[in-house]
């Protein structure tokens, strides 16, 4: 016959071919192989993101089963091969691929608060940073709180308090925590009104006389030092003074006149008023005998020295 190729048959991956040259047959069997398909590989490190995003990704040779997702989790993408006649897998493959979507990290901070001795407990508050996506607290299953173990009659001396925070849940966050700091500032007196009830000098009237404070607010006392009562006269004056005696660990005296601790008050001299009172001119030759001299008038109230 011709010279030339005749394919005869083919089978599973080979064909028969006979081959005419110079009055010559012969028949070759060539074999078609398979192509190699690498298998698939998953996306690493893949962290909430708030859109779905692809672990294991399509090709042109195979399709792919529940390869994306949006949430946290743990996923098995399913690989199957389209054209199993001409392709194959490039090693032992079972046709699944794990991957996940890590949660991502949400920094829950107790914000600082402070207070004055006394007050009640402040209303604690956090900042949230890590949302993603245009996400906020509503995404989350269980809100952390913000705990502190300050109450109303917690001394100054425990300032800086923790506010610790706990108690996060979340499908697609896990949380880090960072305390608040709570300062307890120590609460004033208002000693404003408070005044010397001495204004002008007293008079000797042979009854004591006192000076003290008044206008204090309630939790402060005084004490008196130096001379604060007396009934004798003095015109170079007394001096009193005073120490306040209050809770000073978580007080403190807001508004206090200047000049108040210390007072220089007065008792001057009586007056008596002698205008209406004379004396009867007298006079006696010396006989050995007493003699007296009369007052006319009315004496104020005093003792007579002769």
């Amino acid at each position: 016959g011709q010279d030339g190729l005749v394919l005869l048959y083919g089978t599973d991956g080979s064909v028969a071919v006979a081959v005419s040259y110079a009055g010559l047959t012969d028949t070759l069997t060539v074999s078609v192989r398979k192509i190699k398909v690498n298998v698939p590989v998953a996306v690493n490190n893949l962290v909430y993101n708030g859109s779905e995003q692809t672990g294991v990704a399509e090709n042109d040779l195979y399709s792919i089963k529940n390869g994306s997702a949006t949430n946290v989790g743990n996923y098995t993408a399913v690989v199957t091969l389209i054209d199993t006649g001409n392709y194959e897998w490039a090693g032992a493959f079972d046709g699944t691929i794990a991957w996940s979507i890590a949660k991502a990290t949400l920094t829950v901070t107790a914000d600082d608060k402070t207070v004055t001795y006394g007050d009640d407990a402040p209303t604690y508050t956090l900042t949230y940073s890590g949302f993603v996506n245009g996400e906020n607290e509503s995404v989350l299953t269980t809100k952390p709180e913000a705990r502190c173990g300050y109450t109303a009659t917690t001394p100054v001396s425990s300032s800086g308090m923790v506010i610790a925070v706990s108690g996060g849940e979340a499908i697609n966050y896990t949380f880090k925590y960072v305390n608040g700091t709570l300062t307890i500032e120590k609460a004033a007196y208002d000693m404003s009104n408070a005044a010397w009830n001495y204004s002008d000098a007293f008079t000797y009237d042979r009854e004591e006389k006192s000076v003290f404070l008044t206008g204090l607010p309630d939790g402060v006392t005084v004490q008196y030092n130096g001379t604060f009562k007396s009934t004798n006269a003095d015109e170079s004056g007394y001096t009193a003074t005073v120490a306040f005696v209050y809770d000073s660990a978580n007080y403190y005296l807001s508004g206090l006149p200047q000049g108040i601790e210390s007072l220089t008050w007065y008792i001057h001299k009586a007056t008596y008023d002698m205008s209406g009172v004379t004396f009867n001119d007298d006079t006696v030759t010396y006989d050995g005998q007493s003699h007296s001299l009369f007052v006319a008038g009315t004496l104020p109230a005093l003792s007579l020295i002769h």
